[in-house]
């Protein structure tokens, strides 16, 4: 084995020595030994790793952390005593019939042997480097149970190992490859020991209970129950000879954890006795004066009772008042505001028709104005129209005017020329022919009057000559015109033979009977 070790060594110093620069390289996929003493989360999860390795229960029925074995096929630790009793030929059950089994000559057996040392150099291992963990990490009292922890679980492991294989070796330190690793086997009386010791000395630094969180983690009872077990395995005739003494040791163990704890029990009823007394002579010593100081509460709070019944009543009074205020002023509110909306609907109806009627006499308006515009463009067309009309009458007027006064011209002209023709016996024939006509206008103002009334005349004349008498002194006159204008005496041509037949007029003057003659019209008493 040592010819292993210095071989081992040797290849170590000789990596070491060619490789000094890479082994310096902090390393990034695992966290080293010196980095998990220096973090508070880092130590509980290692402590907590370290109970996760722990093989799972005393009947060993499943396979723990890291483990896979399982007992089941091979039933439960029964089988390790004469309770145990099988029908198979498997070398297991003959095994552990006849005591002979080995941890190599099992393989689930050896498994226990490797798993319960495993945990135990995690144990020696906290043991070792918590109590050099800095205060600012671990406080003192953390430190102390975090110690007890691991010596509870060693322990548990050692005495574990003591009464399956009846021995084993104590290693109560964590080893390297510079030490003897082939260590002699402790007997289960000495692992008993060792356990009974260890819980002596360090079960006080466990808590009774956790809090919820921490449930699981060793306590102060399973390490007294465990010292209690070991002895009383260790007084077994199986483990040892038949010792009274033993199973005394084993009896009182059990008896002083049962006194312990009844003692405990004791002393925390004698506490919360005590504790009740003092209660309740503080309460006796106090009774009068409390009761003399409820009475005068009492009186302090009736008064103030009364008076804050009254200071009630008078709130009460003003809240009536405010409420009374606040409902007739919600009312009148209410009325304002209805009448304000009753107001407003009908100044809005009001507005709205006003718009309607505007928006109605501006559509009238619009409409009448397009009608006017309309009837004026009617108007302006129809006046156009006229006015063309009237243009073309005038036109045509003054086209036939201008034609008729251009045919009187020519007929003028020719008269002209036949006047020129026939000279003055056509001119004289002419002025015959209107002679009738211009002695019948120059009579006809006489033809108007109904009568006439004379008066009477002078130097002997009655007026009757005076009235006979103005058609020919006119037609005289005329005839001096005539004859000065025209050279011809009408006079010589009445006188003339042909003067009736050109003439041709036979004027009959009658009914002058008297100066008094009444000339009548011509429709009553016409003339011929």
């Amino acid at each position: 084995m040592k010819k292993y070790k210095n071989l081992l060594l040797a290849l170590f110093v000789a990596l070491a020595s060619g490789c000094s620069d890479m082994l310096n390289i902090k390393p990034t996929s695992f966290i080293s030994d010196e980095a998990i003493w220096e973090d508070k989360v880092l130590i509980d999860k290692f402590v907590a790793n370290t109970y996760g390795s722990m093989l799972c229960g005393f009947n060993r029925c499943t396979a723990g952390f890291g483990q896979n074995w399982s007992m089941s096929w091979a039933g439960n630790m029964d089988s390790a005593t004469d309770d145990f009793a099988s029908v198979s030929d498997s070398p297991i059950y003959t095994q552990l019939n006849k005591d002979a089994i080995t941890a190599q000559s099992c393989p689930f057996v050896s498994e226990i042997w490797i798993q319960e040392y495993l945990v135990i150099r995690k144990c020696n291992t906290i043991i070792e480097r918590v109590a050099g963990v800095d205060d600012k990490v671990l406080t003192a009292k953390e430190k102390l149970r975090i110690d007890a922890e691991a010596r509870f679980l060693r322990a548990f492991c050692y005495f574990d190992l003591g009464r399956t294989f009846g021995k084993a070796p104590l290693i109560l330190k964590a080893q390297n490859l510079e030490e003897d690793l082939l260590v002699a086997p402790s007997s289960f009386a000495e692992i008993v020991e060792f356990v009974k010791d260890e819980c002596d000395l360090y079960a006080d630094n466990l808590p009774l209970t956790y809090p919820e969180e921490e449930a699981g983690h060793a306590t102060k009872g399973a390490f007294l129950a465990l010292k209690s077990r070991a002895l009383l395995y260790l007084a077994s005739p199986l483990n040892s000879e038949d010792d009274a003494r033993k199973w005394d040791d084993a009896a009182v163990a059990a008896q002083t954890e049962i006194a312990k704890k009844q003692n405990e029990l004791a002393i925390k009823r004698s506490e919360l006795q005590q504790e009740a007394d003092t209660k309740k002579a503080m309460a006796d010593a106090a009774y009068e004066i409390q009761k003399e100081e409820q009475r005068k509460t009492i009186e302090v709070t009736t008064a103030n009772a009364d008076i804050a019944k009254q200071e009630r009543e008078i709130e009460l009074k003003q809240k009536e008042v405010a409420v009374k205020e606040q409902a007739l002023e919600a009312e009148v509110k209410k009325q304002a505001e209805a009448d304000k909306y009753a107001a407003q609907q009908k100044a809005d109806a009001a507005l709205y028709q006003r718009q309607k009627e505007a928006e109605a006499k501006q559509f009238e308006a619009q409409r009448q104005a397009e009608a006017r515009k309309a009837q004026a463009e009617a108007d302006r067309f129809a006046k156009e129209q006229e006015a063309e009309g009237i243009r073309a009458v005038g036109e045509a007027e003054a086209a036939a005017i201008q034609a008729k006064g251009v045919a009187e011209a020519e007929a003028m002209e020719k008269k002209a020329e036949a006047y020129a023709k026939y000279n003055k016996a056509a001119v004289a024939e002419m002025m015959i022919k209107v002679l009738p006509d211009v002695a019948a206008k120059i009579a006809e103002p006489l033809g108007q009057i109904d009568k006439i009334t004379i008066i009477g005349g002078d130097g002997g004349n009655n007026g009757v000559e005076q009235v006979a008498g103005n058609v020919p002194a006119v037609m005289a006159k005329l005839f001096e015109s005539m004859k000065e204008a025209t050279g011809i005496d009408l006079a010589d041509i009445v006188k003339a033979d042909t003067y009736d037949a050109k003439v041709n007029r036979n004027v009959n003057v009658s009914g002058i009977d008297s100066v008094n003659l009444v000339v009548k019209d011509e429709k009553e008493n016409p003339t011929t």
